[in-house]
C-alpha cells in the first residue's frame, strides 16, 4: 500500500516480493499468478481479484471505511480511534483563488500528512478521525476560484463564521455607502460611489467579492443588502445625453435608497412662479416681455425654458431643480414661434392671444423694479378691459339682457382683434346676438366701408334673408345662392354677403380676394371633420373677426372643438398630436377630470355657451318623457329572424380583435332592425300600413290623438322618409291637414308659413336633419321623435325649433321606443357617455362613437336564428 503525488491510494499484490508482478512475462490469473523464475502459484484467502488497484482521492474515505479490518494487518496503515485537534484556515493564491487548509495539533515527528474527507492519514502511522469535517462541507485543499469567492462566502455563511482561523465574518471595513448624484461641467448626469471605511483601513487595499468586503490580516465584511450599492455603479458612471431620459425615468427611482448627496437639479422645486421682469409695447399689436423663472432653487429665464421646450426631451435639469417638460402649464411658451424670441436679451414677443394663453396657466409675479409705465402696459396687456358700450341702432330689435350680455362678450373680443364661438342653446337667439354685433362694428366706424359675410346650411339661407332684411333693413344683402350668382358687383353695390356652405365648398366661387371685417359662420358644426373641403374653405376666408354659431361644439368627439376652434382662433390650441397626447386620450380614454378643466380654461376666454334654464326664466316649460310600446306578433317574429341572420354575421368579426371594426356594415345592421321596432312596411318597402301591425304605430296614433283632439298642434319628426310618407297617407285618409319639409322640400318657407299662421294646419312632418335647424315651430306644443336618433344632440335641435323664444305654452316632447330591442340598448349606452361637451364648454350634448366592446355587448343580446328560439 502507497500514496502518489496526488493524493491516490494504491494496493499492489506481489507473490514473492514487492513489484515481481510488474516483470514483462509475470502474469496474473486470479486465483493464480506466474513469475518466469518460480513458475505458477495459487493464491487462497484473497481480498481482492485484481492485482492492482487505484483510488481516487474523493473515494479514499470511504474505501478505508469499508476495509478497515483488513488495513489492520498492514503496519503503518491501521486506522486509530483517536483524533488530532484542528482548524481550517485559508490563504489566497493570485492564480487560484481562495484555498482552505487544515491546521493540526501534530505531535513532533508527525510529517506528511494527508486530508481525506473522513480520514487523516499520517505517514508510518496510519489513518485517524477527520472531525472536523464531520458536520461541514469544508475540508482541507478546497479551493475556491476569485469568480466563485462571494457566492461562495454568501452560501457557506454560518457555517464559516467562528470556524476559520483567521477569517473574521464580520471584520469592521465598511462604515457607509451611498451614491452622489451630480451634473457634470459638461451639463452630463454623473454618479459617484460614496463609500466611508472604518477608521485605519486604506481604501486602495480593499478587495470586493459582490457584497463582501476583504482586507488582508483583516478579514471578510458582509455589506447588508440596503448598503450595498449595485454592481454597474460600484464605479463613476457618465450618463450619456441619450441615456438621461431612460435613466431618469426607470432607474433613478430604483437608486433613491442609495443617494447620499443628490444636486438639486434632480429635485422637483416646491414652487415654481414666473416673474415679469420687463414690459414694452411692440409692433403690431404685441407686448414684448422679459420673464423669470423663480423656484426655491433659482431661476431661469423664461427663453432658456422655450429652448429646452424646442427639443424631444421631457425633462431639464435645471438650476429650477428638475422640470417637467411636458406639464400642460409650459403650453403656452412651447409653441411661441422663433421669430418672437430673442435668447440673448430674453425677450418674448406675445400676441393678445398669446397673453390671454399665459394668463390662464400662469400667476404673473410682478417685480419691484417694474416701473410706472411698465405697470400700466402689464394691465393693459393682461386684461380685456370693456370697451365703451356698443351701440345697436341699427338692430331694429330689443336685445334680451343675456343676449345684451352675449354682445358684450363679442365685442370685447372684436375691440382686441379676437374671434369667438357662440354656442348657446337653441332657441336663445344667436343670430340676433350675431347681427348685434355686425350693427355695432357699422355704428361705431360709420366712415369705413366694411364688409360682413354670413355663412349658413342651404337650408337656412331664405330664413336669415329674412331675418337680416327685418332686422338689419338698412344693410344691403346679397344673397349668393342660385344658378345666377355672381361676385362682380358685390364690393361696390352691397354691405353683407350671404352664402352657402354648399356654395363655399364647391370653390367654383373665389372669395380669397374679399376682406370682411365680420365673417359669421351659422352652425359651425358642420366643418367639425378638419379634413373636410368644408373646413379648408372656411379656414381661406379672409376676415377680421370670426364668430362661429353653434349649439352643439361637440357632437361626437372632442376633436370636434378643436376643429371649430382652428378656424375661429388659428394656432391657438396645440398640434393634431399634441392635442391628443394632451386632451382626447386622456379625457375621452382615461376620462381625466383635471384635462377637462385644462380644456375648458384654454378655450373659456373664446366660447360663450348659456342654457336656457339658466337665462330663459320666463319660457314655458318642456316637460321630456320616453314612451314605450312592445313588439306586436308580426314585429317580435320578423325582428327575431333578422336579428338571428345579422347575429350571426357579424358576431364572429366582432369578437375577433385582429379586425377592424366595419361600421359601416354594424350601422346597415342596426338599421334594419330599427326599421322593423317602426313599422314591418317601413322593412318590408310596401308602405302599406294597413296590413302590417305594429306596437309604436299604434302608440303613435293614440298620442297623435290625444293632441288634436286637445286642439294642439304637433310636430313629427322621423329619420326615415318612407316612414314619414306612411304618415302623409294616414292623415290624408283622417282628412288631418299638415305641413311637410325633407331634404327634397323647395318651397320650405310656404310650408313653414302654413304651419305656422294657418289654424287648421294640425301637423307638421319633417325629417330630422332637414328640419333639425334654423326654423321655428313655435305653433306647436307637442313633438313626438317617432325614432331615436343616433346622436340625442340632433334631437334636442330639432325639439329645440319647438322650444324656443315665441313659444307660449308648456311643451310636450315624446321619444318613442320600443321595448326588449335595439333600440333599449342604444339609448342606454347613449345616456351613459353624456355630459362631456357640458364639462368643456357647459353643456350635454355628445355621442362618442360605440366602441367594440360596447356593440359586443348590442349583437350578444340580439336574439339567435329561428332555429333556436322555439
Amino acid at each position: 500500500l502507497c500514496f502518489d503525488a496526488e493524493k491516490n491510494l494504491h494496493i499492489d499484490l506481489y507473490l514473492k516480493e514487492p513489484g515481481d508482478l510488474n516483470h514483462p512475462l509475470a502474469g496474473w490469473f486470479c486465483p493464480w499468478g506466474y513469475l518466469p523464475s518460480f513458475g505458477f502459484f495459487k493464491v487462497d484467502h484473497l481480498q481482492f481479484t485484481e492485482a492492482h488497484i487505484q483510488v481516487a482521492p474523493f473515494r479514499v474515505s470511504d474505501w478505508i471505511n469499508q476495509h478497515r479490518s483488513w488495513l489492520g494487518q498492514f503496519e503503518g496503515f491501521q486506522t486509530h480511534i483517536g483524533s488530532f485537534e484542528s482548524k481550517l484556515t485559508y490563504r489566497f493564491h493570485p492564480d487560484i483563488g481562495l484555498i482552505f487548509e487544515g491546521k493540526f495539533n501534530l505531535p513532533d515527528g508527525y510529517e506528511e500528512v494527508l486530508y481525506f474527507d473522513g480520514w487523516i492519514y499520517v505517514k508510518d502511522r496510519g489513518f485517524y478521525p477527520n472531525k472536523q469535517t464531520e458536520s461541514f462541507r469544508l475540508y482541507p485543499g478546497l479551493r475556491v476560484a476569485f469568480s466563485e469567492i462571494g457566492p461562495f462566502l454568501s452560501a457557506h455563511r454560518e457555517e464559516l463564521e467562528g470556524m476559520l482561523d483567521g477569517l473574521q465574518m464580520k471584520a469592521p471595513i465598511v462604515k457607509k455607502m451611498g451614491l452622489r448624484l451630480s451634473i457634470s461641467p459638461e451639463g452630463s448626469v454623473m454618479l459617484s460611489p460614496q463609500i466611508e471605511y472604518e477608521e485605519g483601513i486604506d481604501p486602495l487595499q480593499v478587495v470586493w467579492f459582490q457584497e463582501w468586503a476583504f482586507v488582508e490580516n483583516v478579514g471578510f465584511q458582509h455589506v447588508s443588502k440596503e448598503m450595498f450599492l449595485p454592481e454597474k455603479y460600484r464605479e463613476p458612471v457618465t450618463v450619456t445625453p441619450e441615456q438621461e431620459m431612460s435613466f431618469v425615468t426607470y432607474e433613478l427611482e430604483g437608486l433613491l435608497p442609495y443617494l447620499q448627496e443628490v444636486d438639486h437639479a434632480f429635485q422637483k422645486p416646491s414652487f415654481l412662479h414666473l416673474w415679469l421682469e420687463g414690459i414694452e409695447k411692440g409692433r403690431q399689436h404685441t407686448w414684448v416681455v422679459s420673464l423669470v423663472y423663480r423656484s426655491n432653487w433659482g431661476d431661469a429665464v423664461a427663453t432658456d425654458l422655450w429652448q429646452k421646450l424646442q427639443t424631444s426631451k421631457k425633462l431639464w435639469l435645471s438650476t429650477l431643480g428638475l422640470i417637467v417638460l411636458k406639464e400642460p402649464r409650459f403650453m403656452w411658451l412651447r409653441w411661441i414661434n422663433k421669430r418672437r424670441v430673442n435668447p440673448a436679451l430674453n425677450q418674448i414677443r406675445l400676441s393678445h392671444i398669446e397673453w390671454l394663453k399665459l394668463n390662464l396657466f400662469e400667476t404673473i409675479q410682478l417685480s419691484p423694479h417694474l416701473t410706472t409705465a411698465e405697470l400700466r402696459l402689464w394691465k393693459k396687456a393682461s386684461h380685456l378691459h370693456n370697451e365703451p358700450r356698443p351701440h345697436t341702432d341699427l338692430l331694429k330689435s330689443t336685445l334680451r339682457p343675456y343676449q345684451q350680455e352675449g354682445l358684450t362678450f363679442l365685442w370685447r373680443l372684436y375691440s382686441y382683434r379676437l374671434s369667438a364661438l357662440l354656442c348657446d342653446d337653441m332657441g336663445l337667439g344667436k343670430t340676433h346676438q350675431a347681427m348685434a354685433l355686425v350693427s355695432a362694428v357699422a355704428y361705431r366706424d360709420k366712415s369705413q366701408k366694411y364688409r360682413y359675410l354670413v355663412v349658413c346650411p342651404t337650408s337656412v339661407i331664405y330664413h336669415w334673408q329674412a331675418l337680416l332684411a327685418r332686422f338689419l333693413p338698412s344693410f344691403r344683402v346679397y344673397t349668393h345662392y342660385g344658378l345666377d350668382r355672381s361676385l362682380e358687383q358685390f364690393q361696390e353695390q352691397f354691405d353683407l354677403l350671404l352664402t352657402s356652405y354648399g356654395i363655399l365648398r364647391t370653390g367654383r366661387d373665389n372669395l380669397k380676394g374679399l376682406h370682411f371685417e365680420v365673417a359669421i359662420f351659422d352652425e359651425i358644426q358642420v366643418a367639425k371633420n378638419h379634413a373636410s373641403q368644408t373646413h379648408k374653405a372656411l379656414s381661406q376666408i379672409d376676415a377680421q373677426m370670426r364668430v362661429g354659431l353653434t349649439g352643439t361644439p361637440i357632437e361626437n368627439r372632442i376633436r370636434e372643438l378643436k376643429s371649430l376652434m382652428d378656424i375661429i382662433v388659428p394656432d391657438y390650441l396645440p398640434s393634431e398630436g399634441v392635442f391628443r397626447d394632451l386632451f382626447v386620450n386622456p379625457i375621452e380614454k382615461e376620462g381625466s377630470q383635471e384635462r377637462k378643466e385644462l380644456l375648458t380654461k384654454l378655450v373659456k376666454p373664446f366660447v360663450l355657451r348659456r342654457k336656457k334654464s339658466e337665462v330663459l326664466l320666463d319660457l314655458p316649460e318642456k316637460i321630456e318623457s320616453v314612451a314605450y310600446a312592445e313588439l306586436s306578433e308580426e314585429q317580435r317574429k320578423l325582428y327575431r329572424e333578422v336579428a338571428g341572420q345579422l347575429r350571426q354575421g357579424l358576431l364572429s368579426d366582432l369578437e375577433d380583435a385582429r379586425k377592424p371594426v366595419s361600421y359601416v356594415h354594424i350601422f346597415s345592421a342596426l338599421a334594419k332592425l330599427k326599421q322593423i321596432t317602426n313599422h314591418p312596411a317601413l322593412y318590408l318597402k310596401t308602405g302599406r300600413f294597413h296590413e302590417h301591425t305594429s306596437g309604436k304605430w299604434n302608440l303613435f296614433i293614440e298620442l297623435l290623438d290625444e293632441a288634436l283632439g286637445s286642439r294642439q298642434k304637433v310636430v313629427v319628426f322621423s329619420q326615415y322618409l318612407n316612414m314619414l310618407a306612411m304618415m302623409e297617407s294616414y292623415l290624408q285618409e283622417r282628412g288631418v291637414r299638415y305641413a311637410s319639409i325633407r331634404g327634397a322640400t323647395r318651397n320650405r318657407q310656404e310650408e313653414l308659413r302654413r304651419f305656422q299662421e294657418e289654424p287648421d294646419c294640425e301637423v307638421f312632418l319633417a325629417s330630422l336633419l332637414a328640419a333639425g335647424v334654423g326654423i321655428e315651430l313655435t305653433a306647436a306644443s307637442v313633438v313626438i321623435h317617432y325614432d331615436r336618433w343616433w346622436n340625442p344632440a340632433k334631437e334636442n335641435q330639432a325639439t329645440d325649433r319647438v322650444h324656443r323664444i315665441g313659444q307660449t305654452r308648456g311643451v310636450q316632447v315624446f321619444k318613442l321606443m320600443t321595448k326588449d330591442t335595439v333600440e333599449e340598448d342604444i339609448d342606454q349606452m347613449i345616456e351613459k357617455k353624456k355630459g362631456l361637451m357640458e364639462e368643456i364648454v357647459t353643456a350635454d350634448e355628445t355621442l362618442p362613437r360605440l366602441s367594440r366592446e360596447e356593440l359586443l355587448a348590442i349583437f350578444r343580446r340580439l336574439p339567435g336564428d329561428m332555429a333556436s328560439h322555439p
